[in-house]
């Protein structure tokens, strides 16, 4: 018989152990509740939510800026891989869209008019545009990879012609064609390459 039995009475004793019992599954139960809840089971679940991709940058096009073409104009011009001085083409022998009557657009580089490039994305380049007569002509970017057209409405004065300012993001084959009314210029194309990641630095 324990002490705890013997400083009770002899039918009390059992009660009392009963007493003890419940008092001690009391304290374990406390005990447990005040476990830190990082040694708590971790269940996993799949992820169903689908992740959101980041926003590609947009293609900009910049305001025209008007400049007179005399004193402007470009030493020579690269249609199909042919190089023509510009003074010999504007007669039209050679190139039959170039000239005040007729909707152009070129870009521009090295002093050179060109209808084919090749470039980086976030690159930019400069766009030669004329429309012969006043008012809005229509600017249309059209991606062959994606299956896209973007379309930018510029004011143009007939007397002068305009330079912009393109900077695309998206890669791929472009194609660039300006318009006025029913009178389209010729197709420009440009390829656009993904730009090289940047050369890690030598420390």
């Amino acid at each position: 018989m324990s002490r705890f039995c013997k400083a009770m009475r002899h039918r009390s004793c059992p009660f009392a152990l009963l007493l003890l019992a419940a008092a001690l599954i009391v304290l374990l139960a406390a005990s447990v509740e005040a476990v830190p809840q990082g040694t708590a089971a971790w269940t996993e679940e799949p992820w169903t939510e689908r992740a959101e991709r980041a926003p590609e940058a947009e293609t900009m096009l910049s305001d025209p800026i008007t400049f007179n073409l005399s004193g402007n104009e470009p030493r020579d011009v690269l249609i199909g891989g042919a190089r023509y001085n510009y003074s010999d083409c504007t007669s039209g022998s050679c190139c039959p869209n170039l000239g005040n009557a007729s909707v152009q657009l070129w870009m521009e580089k090295d002093e050179t008019w060109l209808q084919y490039q090749q470039m980086a994305a976030g690159d930019s380049v400069e766009l030669i545009a004329h429309t012969p007569e006043d008012g809005s002509a229509d600017l249309y970017l059209i991606s062959y990879a994606n299956s896209s057209i973007a379309h930018w409405s510029i004011k143009s004065l007939s007397s002068y012609y305009h330079r912009l300012r393109l900077v695309p993001q998206e890669t791929g084959r472009l194609f660039l064609i300006l318009s006025q009314g029913s009178s389209p210029s010729s197709a420009l194309i440009l390829d656009v390459l993904p730009r090289p990641p940047e050369a890690a630095s030598v420390s």
